[in-house]
């Protein structure tokens, strides 16, 4: 059995995991993961810039059965960190 998480939450590490080149395969295990309605909360995807963001996060979402709630906003007064919220 698997377990499942109502919130799998990635801060300011999704940069370096697209660097590296791993990000889908962490995308696609946190899709797994997460049980119905629950949510992947990624500050910061990369450092590409917010176009290529949320291009990637919406392509991601397709790819894995999820559907983005949150595209790029930036919710925080003291940061400058972009919110992705991706729910199955």
């Amino acid at each position: 059995n698997v377990q499942q998480f109502d919130l799998i939450l990635a801060v300011d590490v999704f940069p370096y995991l697209v660097q590296a080149g791993v990000a889908e395969a962490h995308m696609r295990d946190a899709a797994h993961l997460l049980r119905s309605n629950g949510a992947l909360a990624v500050l910061n995807l990369s450092y590409n810039g917010l176009d290529s963001d949320r291009a990637l996060a919406m392509a991601w979402a397709r790819a894995h059965g999820l559907r983005l709630s949150i595209d790029g906003d930036k919710p925080f007064s003291l940061w400058d960190g972009a919110a992705f919220v991706l729910r199955r």
